[in-house]
């Protein structure tokens, strides 16, 4: 069977990226970040998010790929989080086994924290990996860049993020329409999997972090924008008449950034008491 990207399968002109967020947990707590890593886990937390650890089921990830079989196997995946590599190494080597052997181009997006506790055989399953700089980070990318080195043959992308943004500075701004949304030149360009759900852009996770709300899940799993959904890749493919409206007027029309005309506030990154930068991996000597 033929495989069709998933630019194809949408109708639009730009390349789509699948992004795994496979986890809201972060090994530094940068202030304002769209996920609130910065703050602690707690069952009396007031952020629906900020409640428990999430951490995304191998077989939700399995699951996407039987779904979608023919589509996108040559897009990339990135696994992503909060970090990626602040979940146990088992875990992160389960995900990259189910996308390589389903054929899908698996990378990562990485602070560095534990990218040498990965085994070289994994590594080298991986496409690309991006290594992204918050300039508190600078001893584990240093020590990732010289592991990568020995270990990793595939494209290596050095990003620096040294902002982050409020976004509830914007949200329920009230300034976007629904004809915007749907003309946006982000929607559908990041598919997210947040498994089991599927959310159609880039900023879908930030924004129910930001609101401080379950409901769009709910709706985006009633449209069948779910991995539990035998029918996924049409429910995709009919995406402008199953995405649900609530998601395109209250995220896109009345929430998102591109559709303010205000600016919103961002803040320099800095170290944080709670930060563990680098995970500290045994070295044993060569015999």
């Amino acid at each position: 069977m033929p495989s069709h990207s998933f630019r194809q399968l949408f109708g639009i002109s730009q390349e789509v990226t699948v992004r795994i967020n496979a986890t809201n947990v972060c090994n530094i707590h940068c202030t304002h970040c769209d996920n609130d890593a910065h703050l602690p886990f707690s069952k009396n937390s007031e952020l629906i998010y900020r409640k428990n650890p999430i951490v995304a089921s191998v077989a939700d990830v399995e699951e996407f790929c039987e779904l979608l079989a023919g589509v996108g196997e040559n897009d990339p995946h990135l696994l992503t989080g909060g970090e990626i590599t602040a979940l146990p190494v088992a875990t992160i080597v389960s995900y990259i086994d189910v996308l390589h052997r389903y054929g899908r181009k698996v990378g990562m997006r990485t602070n560095g924290y534990n990218v040498c506790g990965i085994p070289p055989e994994k590594l080298q399953l991986l496409d690309r990996i991006h290594l992204n700089s918050h300039g508190v980070n600078q001893e584990a990318i240093v020590a990732s860049r010289a592991y990568l080195d020995r270990h990793f043959r595939g494209t290596l992308i050095v990003e620096e993020t040294l902002q982050h943004r409020d976004l509830r500075a914007i949200v329920r701004h009230g300034q976007g329409t629904i004809a915007q949304a749907l003309a946006c030149d982000h929607l559908l360009t990041t598919l997210t999997l947040l498994p089991p759900v599927v959310l159609p852009c880039c900023n879908t996770w930030a924004l129910m972090n930001a609101l401080n709300s379950e409901a769009m899940i709910g709706s985006l799993i009633a449209a069948g924008w779910s991995v539990h959904n035998p029918d996924l890749k049409n429910t995709l493919r009919s995406w402008r008449t199953t995405l649900p409206e609530e998601f395109l007027q209250s995220f896109c029309a009345d929430s998102c950034y591109k559709t303010t005309k205000a600016s919103f506030s961002s803040y320099p990154i800095q170290a944080h008491p709670r930060d563990r930068v680098l995970k500290r991996i045994p070295i044993v000597a060569q015999s």
